[in-house]
């Protein structure tokens, strides 16, 4: 009750200074432009939910991105935006196509979609064929090379420095281990990734739709003028003459010069939010709630130290518990982006969205990476939505160790054991009856990742094994074989969340909610805004992180694949 006469007294005083600014707002609007253009600078990634924080500002995030240009979507006074970016782009393939998809609802509706570019490589070309135009600076690039993947093998480096990794795994195709204690990808790993990387190219193929065409990796590298011969990009053109291009493309002279007050008008995001003319009516009764939570980084056990993106039972425990106590929640969408980790902690979470799921539905929206700890959370939900993009699966299990026993000879450490040595000893190796338990070990744990996405996907045993063994596919193929329910990005998932809330979309509410803490040096990272020292800060971090696990914890269920690195 003290809620509802509180946001009453809000609402009147709202619409008081509603009325009160509606004659400026008339008598600028008639002296106004008319429709308008909307600057999009995209940042190098956005992430999915801002992280708490008490003193910090928080991020744009991609729900925020979404909100304003399914806004701009409807508007009617937009007559088109122009995307850019100041910075590479960092995203991965699946959420740039997830933006893709809302620029071509953009154009869909009628709306112009321009992206002005200093350079377009392989990430970015597909997102920029989502565009009316793509124009190019005049001294522009395209570095649009087709994408491969670089496979490194360190067992050479490691003998040279004394020391020695030793992995036991399940399936022939669970690979994290094969970069340690091979010197060339085995045959399996060859196969499978050559797959993958085949379907990858198809893919772009078909995301780029008719703006393909093999001059775009024959030729590259090439300039504006050539990309503009081979039709990959409809304007070479510098900065100072967007405008006039804006204003009439079909028709655009270089040479001419455009009366100025012909130009368009041209704002960025916050302008438009500013200019944004709306009553700010808050609602009575608060709606229930669809919330988003993000899963994104190697999962990790309680406690453990390291740097960049985690998920951690004890953290994100205390969370899905908080959602499920919620009496306005009548659905989650689990965001997952990770390729896996530790196989106790992915267990703990599995148990605990199982829990969530007995109070209200859960759908899995898998972006970039779903694959063995990852994939196996997703089997937790009612529903899994996979972009085709997505790289799902890397059913298995991998335990093992480095031996530091040759490096500290070279070193001229000298090391006494008291006791008999255990998997988590540094110096010594895996042999006899400990080797034969954790062979005994990895198989009851691969058994019970079977069971899970067994009676989750319903698919047969025996044909669920010839999937499994390590084996990764696309969101194409994924789906082919019942691995995931559908295709799409976040509005596929947020669909089938609303469906099995049996609500309609205008009775309910969207929220994130973060369990992540925002801290200063995360802020720092940011500021790097993933320049080439931030690129390298994050893989010694993730390395020193995988290390870490593999030394205090054995047992793993990572997959090994990060689609930055590997695939251009």
């Amino acid at each position: 009750m003290i809620r509802i006469l509180f946001v009453l007294v809000q609402n009147i005083l709202s619409l008081t200074l509603w009325v009160l600014a509606t004659p400026f707002y008339l008598i600028g609007k008639l002296k106004g432009p008319g429709q308008v253009w909307v600057e999009l600078n995209l940042e190098p990634d956005f992430p999915i939910s801002a992280p708490k924080s008490r003193w910090l500002p928080k991020p744009y995030t991609y729900l925020n991105l979404r909100s304003d240009l399914l806004e701009i979507k409807q508007a009617k006074r937009c007559k088109g935006v122009i995307v850019s970016w100041d910075q590479p782009l960092a995203m991965g393939p699946a959420k740039l196509a997830e933006i893709r998809r809302l620029l071509v609802e953009i154009r869909e509706a009628g709306i112009e979609v321009v992206f002005f570019c200093d350079q377009l490589d392989t990430r970015d070309y597909p997102l920029a064929t989502a565009a009316t135009h793509i124009v190019l600076n005049r001294a522009g690039r395209l570095y649009t090379f087709k994408p491969h993947m670089e496979l490194y093998f360190f067992k050479g480096l490691f003998e040279k420095f004394g020391l020695a990794a030793q992995f036991v795994h399940v399936g022939e195709f669970k690979t994290a281990g094969h970069r340690f204690i091979h010197q060339n990808a085995p045959r399996a790993q060859e196969l499978m990734m050559s797959e993958l990387l085949q379907r990858l190219n198809a893919e772009l193929e078909t995301t780029c739709g008719p703006r393909f065409s093999p001059a775009l990796h024959e030729l590259a590298p090439m300039d504006a003028r050539n990309a503009l011969k081979h039709g990959l990009v409809d304007a070479e053109i510098g900065e100072p003459l967007l405008p006039s291009f804006l204003a009439d493309s079909e028709n655009f002279d270089p040479k001419s010069e455009l009366d100025p007050k012909k130009l368009p008008l041209v704002m960025n995001m916050e302008g438009w939010r500013a200019s944004k003319f709306e009553m700010p009516w808050k609602p009575l009764l608060r709606k229930p709630l669809i919330a988003v939570i993000d899963l994104s980084g190697m999962i990790v056990s309680s406690g453990m130290s390291g740097a960049g993106a985690q998920i951690s039972p004890d953290k994100v425990i205390p969370a899905l518990k908080a959602l499920k106590r919620n009496r306005r929640v009548r659905a989650v969408i689990l965001h997952i982006n990770s390729p896996g980790g530790s196989a106790s902690a992915s267990e703990q979470l599995w148990q605990e969205i199982q829990d969530l799921r007995q109070e209200v539905p859960v759908v899995a929206w898998c972006t970039d990476v779903a694959a063995s700890g990852g994939y196996y959370l997703a089997c937790a939900a009612d529903q899994v939505v996979a972009a085709p993009e997505s790289i799902v699966g890397s059913i298995g299990v991998i335990m093992g160790k480095f031996n530091l026993s040759g490096t500290s000879d070279k070193l001229g450490i000298g090391v006494e054991t008291i006791g008999e040595p255990s998997l988590l000893s540094a110096v010594s190796e895996l042999d006899g009856q400990l080797l034969e338990n954790i062979q005994a070990d990895i198989r009851s744990f691969y058994a019970t990742f079977l069971d899970r996405v067994r009676l989750s996907r319903r698919i047969p045993r025996r044909k669920l094994h010839r999937y499994a063994r390590g084996r990764v596919y696309l969101g194409r193929d994924a789906q082919k074989r019942g691995l995931v329910d559908g295709l799409g990005g976040f509005e596929e998932a947020y669909r089938r969340a609303l469906e099995l809330t049996q609500l309609p979309e205008k009775a309910v509410a969207l929220t994130s909610y973060a369990y992540k803490e925002q801290d200063f040096r995360a802020l720092l990272r940011e500021n790097l805004l993933y320049s080439g020292q931030a690129q390298v800060l994050d893989k010694v971090e993730r390395h020193q992180l995988i290390f870490e696990m593999f030394q205090n914890e054995g047992m793993l269920a990572w997959s090994g694949i990060t689609t930055r690195s590997q695939v251009p």
